[in-house]
């Protein structure tokens, strides 16, 4: 049963979970309770499925990159994996369906085909595989947010989510060029270089900083508004070290711990947010 839990990465499902609450409830007077609790359930099947089905078909690649991981490690046969991928999406779709929200049954199918999608093909692609991630991190605030009628308010916070995992994305196939490359993967990293992708990460980080400010920006610049922003300490100040650490170190275990940091931090804009 340890198999079963550990493969679903429940810290990771957990925060799934979160985020629907965060995306229901930030800045938000409604309660939709019921259409809530459901699309909590649902997001986190989905994720859950997501995670099993990428180990199912990285099992080969995570033989060498995560030999500790479930399947390479013989702790579940492939095939009962597999179906145990088949049954959470189901119950995710399902649990979509609950919510009696339209924007949630079509984002519950929408994201179920691409989470499958991306585990069997998009991700050895040069760089659809990261803005699949990416668009499934950004898009679970707004499932969250549809679930209590509160888009409006969550929209920017999806964007700069759905901007930070693309850069984090990129960090962890610079991590594992060395599975990917024998797995005949085109991953950004593998097709430009380490070193390229990690100059292109900067792109994205300059848009979070702008998502930042944009509302200083778009009504007459504000540098002073800009420079006491607490948010650029928070995320783009730390993007930006982070961005000088590890393109001048690109050894895997490095790597590995900034995109632990990167997570980190992300979890600390959410807080700030809420909060501030």
């Amino acid at each position: 049963m340890k198999a079963y839990f550990e493969i679903i990465r429940p810290f990771n499902t957990i925060f799934v979970a979160l985020t629907i609450l965060f995306g229901a409830f930030f800045h938000s007077h409604n309660y939709s309770i019921y259409a809530i609790i459901f699309a909590i359930f649902s997001a986190g099947f989905i994720s859950a499925a997501g995670y099993v089905i990428n180990d199912f078909y990285d099992l080969q690649i995570d033989k060498i990159n995560r030999p500790d991981r479930v399947l390479p490690s013989n702790r579940m046969r492939p095939k009962v994996a597999f179906w145990y991928a088949i049954i959470l999406l189901f119950l995710g779709i399902i649990f979509g369906f609950l919510t009696q929200k339209s924007g949630c049954i079509f984002l519950a199918l929408l994201n179920s085909f691409l989470m499958f999608y991306y585990a069997k093909s998009l991700k050895k692609k040069f760089l659809f595989g990261n803005l699949v991630v990416a668009y499934a991190a950004g898009s679970a605030f707004i499932f969250g947010a549809i679930s209590n009628s509160n888009l409006k308010n969550v929209f920017v916070v999806s964007i700069v989510a759905f901007l930070y995992t693309l850069v984090r994305e990129i960090v962890k196939d610079m991590e594992d060029v060395e599975g990917d490359i024998k797995e005949n993967s085109s991953t950004l990293p593998i097709i430009l270089g380490k070193k390229v992708a990690a100059y292109l990460t900067i792109i994205p980080i300059l848009m979070i900083f702008f998502f930042l400010n944009y509302k200083f920006i778009f009504h007459g610049l504000n540098i002073y508004k800009i420079v006491i922003n607490p948010f650029n300490y928070i995320v783009t100040l730390p993007l930006l070290i982070l961005f000088f650490l590890y393109s001048n170190n690109l050894k895997a275990k490095f790597l590995h711990k900034i995109s632990l940091i990167m997570k980190l931090d992300m979890l600390l804009y959410l807080v700030g947010v809420w909060f501030i």
